[in-house]
C-alpha cells in the first residue's frame, strides 16, 4: 500500500505534508510509503479520497502481478549475468511498466546496468541515480550501495575516473560499515579501486587495495574476479619495477580467463603480457605474445583492443630501434575508428616519442608533443605528467634547456599528492 500511495502522490505533484494535511503527520506518510508502518482502514479511506482513487485501489492485492514482475526481474538479472545486455534491458523495461516501490527501483537498476553493458553510459547515469535515490528512500541501504558501484562502472565507461573512484569508495565504506555483506562484491570493489588508483598514478593506494583483495580472494571462489585482480596486479608490479611478479600475475590471469572461457579477456591479457615483456626488455617473447593477442582480438572482433595492440606494436618497434615503423603503427592506432580516448592519447604520445627517436626536426617535435598534450588533457594527472616529462627530456636533449626544465617542473607538480 505504501508504494502505491507514494506513486499516486508523486503523480499528483503533492508533497508528503500536503497529503498528510491536518489528519496525519509528514513523518507518518514517510513511514507508510517506505513500508515501516501500516494504515488503518479509516486512514486508508482518507488517503484514497485525497488521492482521488477508490480505497479498494489502495488495498487491492497485487500478489499475481507482483509474482509476474518478480519473475521478469529475475530473468533480466539472469540475462545480465549471461552477457545478454539487450535482452536484460528489454525485460527490465517490461517489468517497470507493472511494478511500484522497491520492484520499480530494482527494474531501474537492472535497466541501468544493461545500458552500461550496451555502451550507453551517459543514459545509464540518470537511471541508476534514480534507482539509488529510490533505494535510500525505501531504507534499502544494501541495494543503494550496490547501485553506487553500478554508477561507478558507468562513470568509468565514460572515462570519468575521478567520479568513478569517488562512488566506488562510497560503496567500499558501506561494505566496511556493514550496510551489506557480500565478499564477491567487496572483491570487485577493491579490484575496481586498485585499477582506478593505478590509472591516476597513485601506486601506493592501488597496491594497498590489491593486497586487501588478495587476502580476501582466499575466501572467494570467483575465477573471473580473480583473473581481473591478477591482471591489475601485473601492471602494478611492473610499474613498481618487479618484473618477475608482473610475469607471474599475468600468467595466473591468463589461466583463469581461459578457465572461464572469456576469449576477449584472454586477448586483453595477452596484450598486457606483451607490454610486460617489452618493459622487461624481452622483445622476442613480446613479439610472439602480441601476435597471439592480435589473433584472438581478430577472432573475437574486439576492435578497441585491436587499436591498443597497434600501440603495443609501436612500443615494441620503438624498443627494437625501429622508430619509423613505430611512427606508422602509432598513427594507425590513433586513427583507428574504435580507439578509446585513453588509447588515442597513448598512441599520440608514442608517435611523438618515436619522432624524437628518429631525430625529427624540432618544430615537428613541438607539434607532435603539442598534439600529445591536447590528447592527454582528459586523462589522469599521471598520464599528463608522463607527456610533460617526455617533452621536457626531448627539448633538453635538443638544446632548449629552459623549456625542457619547465615541462619537467609541470610533470613534478602533477605527480604531487592531491592534484586533480
Amino acid at each position: 500500500m505504501g508504494a502505491r500511495v507514494r506513486q499516486l502522490r508523486i503523480e499528483r505533484g503533492m508533497t508528503q505534508g500536503q497529503l498528510a494535511s491536518d489528519d496525519f503527520s509528514s513523518g507518518f506518510i514517510s513511514l507508510l510509503e517506505t513500508g515501516r508502518t501500516r494504515a488503518s482502514l479509516r486512514a486508508a479511506e482518507i488517503l484514497a479520497r485525497r488521492l482521488g482513487v477508490a480505497v479498494s485501489e489502495l488495498l487491492a492485492s497485487r500478489q499475481e502481478s507482483s509474482a509476474t514482475a518478480e519473475l521478469t526481474l529475475l530473468q533480466a538479472e539472469a540475462a545480465l549475468s549471461k552477457g545478454d545486455a539487450a535482452g536484460a534491458r528489454a525485460l527490465a523495461e517490461r517489468a517497470a511498466k507493472s511494478v511500484h516501490g522497491l520492484d520499480r527501483a530494482r527494474a531501474a537498476r537492472a535497466r541501468g546496468r544493461a545500458l552500461v553493458a550496451l555502451g550507453k553510459g551517459q543514459e545509464a547515469l540518470a537511471v541508476l541515480d534514480g534507482a539509488a535515490r529510490e533505494f535510500r528512500a525505501l531504507g534499502k541501504r544494501d541495494l543503494a550501495a550496490r547501485t553506487l558501484f553500478d554508477l561507478a562502472m558507468a562513470h568509468r565507461a565514460l572515462d570519468a575516473t575521478g567520479e568513478a573512484l569517488n562512488l566506488a569508495a562510497q560503496c567500499e565504506n558501506a561494505l566496511v560499515a556493514g550496510d551489506l555483506i557480500d565478499r564477491s562484491l567487496e572483491l570487485q570493489v577493491l579490484l575496481f579501486l586498485a585499477n582506478g588508483f593505478l590509472r591516476i598514478g597513485d601506486i601506493t593506494a592501488a597496491n594497498a587495495r590489491a593486497e586487501r583483495a588478495l587476502r580476501l580472494a582466499e575466501d572467494v571462489a570467483d575465477s573471473r574476479t580473480l583473473a581481473e585482480l591478477y591482471a591489475g596486479l601485473a601492471v602494478t608490479r611492473q610499474e613498481q619495477g618487479d618484473s618477475e611478479a608482473a610475469v607471474t600475475y599475468t600468467r595466473r590471469s591468463l589461466e583463469l580467463y581461459e578457465r572461464v572461457g572469456d576469449e576477449r579477456a584472454v586477448a586483453e591479457a595477452w596484450n598486457t603480457s606483451a607490454w610486460v615483456f617489452i618493459q622487461r626488455g624481452d622483445l622476442k617473447r613480446a613479439a610472439t605474445v602480441i601476435d597471439r593477442a592480435a589473433e584472438l582480438a581478430n577472432e573475437t572482433k574486439h576492435e578497441e583492443l585491436a587499436a591498443l595492440i597497434l600501440a603495443t606494436r609501436a612500443e615494441l618497434a620503438l624498443a627494437q630501434g625501429k622508430p619509423a615503423e613505430a611512427v606508422t603503427l602509432a598513427e594507425a592506432s590513433a586513427a583507428h575508428p574504435h580507439v578509446s580516448r585513453y588509447g588515442r592519447a597513448h598512441a599520440v604520445l608514442l608517435r611523438a616519442q618515436a619522432l624524437s627517436a628518429r631525430k625529427a626536426p624540432l618544430p615537428m617535435l613541438r607539434r607532435a608533443f603539442g598534439d600529445a598534450l591536447k590528447a592527454a588533457a582528459s586523462q589522469p594527472r599521471s598520464f599528463r605528467a608522463r607527456v610533460h616529462e617526455a617533452f621536457g627530456t626531448t627539448l633538453a636533449a635538443r638544446g632548449d634547456s629552459k623549456a625542457g626544465l619547465e615541462h619537467t617542473r609541470v610533470a613534478l607538480e602533477l605527480t604531487k599528492p592531491g592534484r586533480p
